[in-house]
């Protein structure tokens, strides 16, 4: 067997593919190669690689697939269903051969066909595959809705084999008015990503998440959300059975204020039980009765209590976690992942917010989108403050159309970590990638020194209106769309081991196109040419 290499012979690489970045003419843009487009006949949002018992896999999810009607009726004509899909073999998927058609495996909703609508997924976001064990077969667990989707949310899981849906929660939704935490036949809810770890120490894998209850159409629900987890049944597993929550943080004693978006598990204390770090984007500050939210969100750390495990915990017997507010000065927090960013053996988190363009007093906000770390402090980190480092500073998004009401276009999205070859993984600083969401672009990040430090170089490695031409971001194309989307960027590497170098995969929303770039000198493209249009900037500047 070969064995991995040394911290000295992946660092006399690194400076050989600086050479070779500087001697191709372009020293200031990372060294990519276009590798082509997926064309798809729907929107791509939120995608990872996954891997799958028949290989890597790129899972997808599509959502919002509109246009605006220009003649009388509604005012929006739906072309496609919301839908969970995947990419299977990515190892041979060839972009200049690829077919949708062939090429693109259903997993919501099948039994309607490609072109079906009326499907039971809705506004799915960030599904992913479930570790094995986490159930009987080979599964992907779907996340759905969001505050402005017609049908209530809802968390399911999909039987890869089969399309057989199995419900963990199906939230509830009257028809139209507003109403009130509570009520159980009005009780909307939506999520947006799922983890998996054994809380209860029964030995199975149960799913934790969070949620929210945020609705402005067509019931209008104030801002709600809770931290939960849904315990496995095992054995007891059935399609139309919802599985048994538990409530972590929420209802009363958080002042109904927990985390609404995304979050992330991770053993910061090093005692066995990993802390939950989560982002609150509708909710403000976890806080208790009386206590209002400070004006922008927070990123907030959960932990079981003291000496104990997460079995211990359940808001509805008022059996708490510690809280510790870790980030609320940033925006409105979009994203946290746990990683060590500057190769000091310690993890600390690589957080994005979400910021308006700041062009109109609907749409402003002086904070503005961000990359930015928090490194844990030496010592109790529900006590102590983080130390927070921005990354990448003044990002925008394209400026919101004429008669945007609040809060407008939103930037940035998501942000990865990757190494441009497996060998440098765990040797070295990482790269990030960071999608612009509204922003349109796709930032890459190369650390300036290998093994310790802060510093990065700043690349944009695709810009929507350099590849589909000026204006594209503010100019409709079909009646009504703007391409203005980046959605979320997943990472590969293209062989197992070592030897494998990145792949990029880029999402265009609006324009149905997956963009693949790879760090594989060649790999049948041409030699990434970073863009250099010009920011849009706002009206009248």
């Amino acid at each position: 067997m070969r064995k991995p290499p040394t911290l000295a012979l992946a660092l006399v690489a690194v400076p050989l593919l600086a050479a070779s970045d500087a001697a191709a003419g372009a020293p200031s843009c990372p060294p990519l190669w276009t590798h082509g487009v997926l064309e798809l006949p729907w929107r791509p949002a939120f995608m990872r690689v996954d891997r799958y018992d028949d290989g890597d896999g790129l899972t997808v999810s599509s959502f919002y697939n509109a246009y605006r009607n220009p003649q009388p009726g509604p005012p929006f004509i739906t072309y496609a269903r919301d839908r969970v899909a995947r990419i299977p073999g990515l190892a041979g998927v060839d972009p200049a051969t690829f077919d949708a058609a062939t090429d693109v495996e259903e997993l919501t909703d099948r039994e309607l066909g490609p072109g079906g609508l009326g499907g039971r997924t809705v506004w799915p976001n960030e599904a992913a595959r479930a570790p094995d064990g986490a159930f009987p077969f080979e599964a992907v667990v779907v996340p759905q809705g969001f505050h402005p989707a017609i049908a209530p949310g809802r968390l399911t899981a999909i039987d890869v084999a089969t399309g057989d849906e199995y419900v963990i929660h199906q939230s509830t939704q009257a028809a139209s008015g507003f109403t009130f935490p509570g009520d159980p036949a009005n009780s909307p809810r939506f999520y947006h990503r799922a983890l998996f770890h054994d809380m209860d120490g029964d030995g199975l894998l149960d799913i934790v998440t969070a949620r929210s209850g945020f609705r402005v159409f067509p019931s209008v629900y104030p801002p709600f959300a809770e931290l939960v987890y849904f315990v496995n049944p095992g054995a007891a597993l059935d399609p139309a059975t919802p599985w048994r929550e538990v409530v972590l943080w929420g209802g009363p004693p958080a002042g109904f204020m927990g985390p609404d978006i995304h979050l992330a598990m991770h053993d910061f204390e090093g005692d066995g039980v990993p802390e939950i770090v989560a982002t609150h984007f509708f909710t403000g500050a976890p806080s208790g009765p009386g206590q209002p939210p400070p004006q922008h969100g927070t990123v907030a750390l959960y932990g079981a209590p003291a000496g104990g495990t997460w079995a211990d915990v359940d808001a509805s017997r008022f059996r708490l976690p510690r809280v510790a507010v870790l980030s609320a000065d940033q925006g409105f927090p979009f994203d946290a992942q746990p990683v060590d960013l500057d190769h000091d053996g310690t993890v600390d988190l690589l957080v994005t917010n979400h910021q308006p363009d700041n062009c109109t007093p609907a749409t402003s906000s002086a904070v503005p989108g961000r990359v930015y770390a928090l490194t844990p402090p030496r010592g109790d980190v529900f006590t102590r403050p983080w130390t927070r480092r921005t990354l990448l500073d003044e990002i925008r998004p394209n400026p919101s159309l004429p008669g945007a009401s609040s809060p407008g276009r939103l930037a940035p999205g998501k942000a990865h970590v990757f190494w441009p070859r497996r060998l440098f993984a765990g040797l070295s600083r990482p790269w990030i990638v960071v999608g612009g969401d509204e922003a349109g672009k796709v930032w890459v990040l190369r650390p300036t020194s290998l093994v310790r430090g802060w510093g990065y170089e700043v690349s944009v490695i695709f810009d929507l209106n350099d590849f589909y031409g000026e204006g594209t971001t503010q100019t409709p194309r079909p009646p009504g769309v703007v391409f203005s989307t980046i959605g979320e960027v997943a990472v590969r590497y293209d062989r197992r081991g070592w030897l494998g170098f990145a792949e990029l995969y880029i999402p265009a929303f609006e324009a149905h196109d997956i963009h693949v770039m790879s760090m594989r000198p060649g790999h049948g493209g041409r030699r990434l040419v970073c863009p250099t249009a010009a920011p849009v900037t706002c009206p009248g500047t």
